[in-house]
C-alpha cells in the first residue's frame, strides 16, 4: 500500500530492513562540541575547543579495554 504514496530509490525489502534497524535504535542523547562562534566576513564561524573535541572523539568512537 505504501508504494502509491512513496517515491524512493530503495526496494520494499530494503525499506523494511531499514525500518527494523530504526526500530532497534537506542537514542543515547545529543553530543555537543565546546567552542566559540565568531562572526566571519560572510558567515558565523565555529572554532572547537581542541582538547574537548579530542576527548569527545575518543569517548564516542573508541572502547576502553582492560589491560
Amino acid at each position: 500500500k505504501m508504494g502509491e504514496y512513496i517515491v524512493s530509490d530503495r526496494s520494499v525489502t530494503q525499506l523494511q530492513e531499514l525500518a527494523k534497524k530504526i526500530k532497534a535504535y537506542e537514542y543515547t542523547g545529543m553530543k555537543d562540541i565546546k567552542g566559540t562562534a565568531e562572526k566571519g566576513e560572510e558567515y558565523i564561524e565555529f572554532y572547537p575547543d581542541r582538547d574537548a573535541l579530542h576527548k569527545l572523539v575518543i569517548d564516542t568512537f573508541y572502547l576502553r579495554t582492560k589491560d
